[in-house]
């Protein structure tokens, strides 16, 4: 065996080894393990190999020639879904990460669910001790965005684990050195997990990781990545 061949078969070793090792979850304090049996990867059998059409959208609602240096969010014609950026220039829509706490979802006087009765963050922009609003959790988020009028509109929401698994844009989800969403529409998106509005039967919040895989092993008071949608999906 030719000395070039033992390296290219070392070098296919150690790939494969680095693609099989445990993922850790951001939680703002430490980070969660996962083994193979808590991640799904997302059935992409059903999905076009059509690239997604996605729009630049203003602060007014309004759709902006593609090569616009500037936008707030963004619109998907495939899913007519409007979608939160992230940007890190933006106190709002920064970086911050959010305990999960959605009330429709949450049977009272649970504490673990209750963001009165959990340990109160002030990691988050805008937060105050004494106004519950700006507390550090999905739904006193989303209600900001929302009093924001947020590109013109004001019913953004926590949207669902098939909603944000969406945003993968089949002819990228197969390339390992690149994100599976657009980043130029999503210039700022980081590789954490996020949270959706989507409980499996076992009562746990299911987040995505790295754009295409589900984890359902979240803790609701894990502090993880939020982006906001707006809209009625018609991918389902």
């Amino acid at each position: 065996m030719s000395a070039m061949y033992k390296i290219h078969a070392i070098n296919t070793l150690l790939c494969c080894l680095l693609t099989l090792s445990v993922t850790s979850v951001y939680s703002g304090e430490h980070p969660t393990e996962t083994t193979g049996e808590d991640l799904a990867q997302v059935n992409t059998d059903d999905l076009t190999t059509k690239a997604k059409k996605l729009y630049k959208i203003d602060s007014h609602g309004n759709r902006l020639p593609d090569e616009s240096h500037t936008w707030e969010c963004v619109e998907d014609a495939d899913t007519k879904l409007f979608w939160q950026k992230r940007d890190p220039s933006s106190a709002l829509h920064g970086h911050d990460s959010y305990n999960w706490y959605q009330p429709e979802q949450t049977p009272s006087g649970q504490a673990r669910t209750n963001p009165d009765l959990l340990g109160i963050d002030s990691s988050c922009y805008g937060y105050r001790a004494d106004d519950p609003d700006s507390y550090c959790n999905t739904n006193a988020f989303t209600e900001r965005v929302n009093q924001s009028n947020y590109c013109g509109y004001n019913d953004w929401r926590l949207p669902t684990a098939d909603e944000l698994l969406s945003l993968v844009d089949p002819t990228r989800s197969d390339l390992t050195d690149q994100s599976a969403i657009d980043v130029h529409y999503f210039p700022f998106k980081e590789h954490f997990a996020y949270w959706t509005n989507t409980v499996n039967d076992e009562g746990v919040v299911v987040t995505v990781i790295q754009d295409d895989i589900l984890l359902n092993n979240s803790e609701r008071n894990d502090r993880l990545l939020v982006r906001l949608v707006r809209g009625q999906s018609n991918a389902e």
